[in-house]
């Protein structure tokens, strides 16, 4: 007897459990933004951007065109929090490898 499909569960994990394809777009972006800024200084400078350009509230000083500096503002810090997620992903890209390497040694 068939199975009949209507009846079956759905696998919401499926997805998930398939093997995805590397996005090799994405690598050398975070391989450089890494090496750029996974120095001494680099994480000064991260710290600083932090501060700086994505802590702050937009200006409410721009009164006539505040809706249009929220938008403007809200892209120029998403230019950084990019900076800091291609760091972040590198590093973690770059755990994983070690921690497969001691794995299979």
């Amino acid at each position: 007897m068939s199975e009949n499909q209507y009846l079956k569960p759905e696998n919401f994990y499926e997805q998930y459990q398939t093997a995805q394809p590397e996005r090799n777009d994405a690598l050398p972006l975070d391989e450089l933004c890494w090496d750029v800024f996974n120095s001494d200084g680099g994480r000064k400078l991260l710290e600083i951007f932090k501060e700086r350009f994505i802590m702050p509230g937009t200006p409410s000083q721009i009164n006539d065109n505040y809706d249009k500096a929220c938008i403007y503002y809200e892209g120029f810090r998403e230019a950084f929090r990019q900076i800091i997620g291609s760091v972040q992903s590198y590093q973690i890209r770059k755990d994983e490898e070690a921690r497969k390497a001691v794995g299979e040694a």
